[in-house]
């Protein structure tokens, strides 16, 4: 009787897995999360439903329950730093830097306390440490643990990217950003956001026509990234050639009309921006329309 139940849980739960996975899919998180919920009633040590749910909840934007989920999971693996890691990289994954930020600095301590015991900090771990820090502002925090990843891998270059562009923002260690990003496009040469960091570390060291040859390329391989296209402008900007600098902001700003710097620099050249938006909305509309057809 008691392996005919067990089997039988064990079927049910692999049934119900199926239907979360199909609803986590299909966009329906809070139908995706009451399965979740119902399997983990039967079986709390369910380490596969606790994180599906914890996906769940983070999609649906109910990040109050998520930490509820954390603070009443299973002493094994609330208490355990290798399963907050993995909760600290969903954070991260749906951009709830602070929470990330808090969990990392949580693993340290637990690290400490165990001192290192049962060491899992590479690389990886020292990038999603970096890139938390660095949403939340603590940007010599950041490039500590981007300095430390790199030194764990030193064919990391999406850390060498992420490092250099941070300074590339900052107008610090430009050279150094730029030994970081020639090194990631050896490796990546055809990137567009590699080269976007290229062409902004040159335009931070007062190089223009360099600048823009770099961002021209990147615009080639990713039209429609909207960081890249403002920093087009900004360029055309700085070799005063205003008129070309607005028509890049006009595109970059139809690709994200929530950008508050583009808006700016429009708003001070006279653009009209509620054109802009309209334009912005009929494309979304477009594409929508377009993504069910191909469905």
């Amino acid at each position: 009787t008691g392996l005919k139940r067990s089997t039988t849980v064990e079927s049910l739960s692999a049934i119900c897995q199926r239907l979360g996975a199909t609803l986590m899919a299909a966009g329906r998180w809070a139908a995706a999360g009451r399965v979740y919920s119902a399997i983990l009633s039967r079986v709390p040590d369910d380490l596969g439903s606790c994180l599906n749910l914890f996906d769940a909840y983070l999609l649906a934007t109910n990040k109050n329950a998520a930490a509820a989920l954390l603070a009443d999971s299973p002493a094994k693996y609330r208490d355990n730093p290798r399963f907050r890691f993995v909760v600290a990289r969903k954070y991260l994954q749906a951009e709830y830097y602070s929470e990330a930020l808090d969990l990392f600095a949580d693993i340290e301590k637990k690290m400490e306390a165990s001192k290192g015991k049962d060491e899992f900090r590479d690389s990886v771990y020292h990038f999603g440490y970096g890139m938390a820090g660095e949403r939340c502002g603590r940007i010599e925090f950041a490039e500590k643990h981007f300095e430390r990843c790199i030194e764990m891998d030193a064919g990391n270059h999406n850390a060498m990217n992420y490092l250099a562009y941070m300074w590339a923002e900052r107008g610090a260690n430009l050279d150094k950003a730029l030994e970081y990003i020639r090194k990631a496009l050896d490796i990546e040469p055809a990137n567009a956001a590699y080269l976007d960091t290229l062409g902004w570390i040159y335009y931070r060291q007062n190089k223009p026509d360099q600048a823009l040859e770099q961002v021209k390329k990147a615009i080639g391989i990713a039209p429609d990234e909207p960081v890249v296209m403002e920093h087009l402008g900004d360029i055309y900007m700085a070799m005063s050639q205003p008129d070309k600098a607005v028509e890049s902001w006009k595109k970059s700003f139809v690709l994200d009309p929530e950008s508050k710097s583009v808006a700016k620099k429009l708003q001070d050249r006279g653009a009209n921006l509620a054109q802009l938006r309209k334009e912005a909305e009929e494309n979304r509309k477009k594409s929508e329309v377009g993504g069910q057809k191909s469905e």
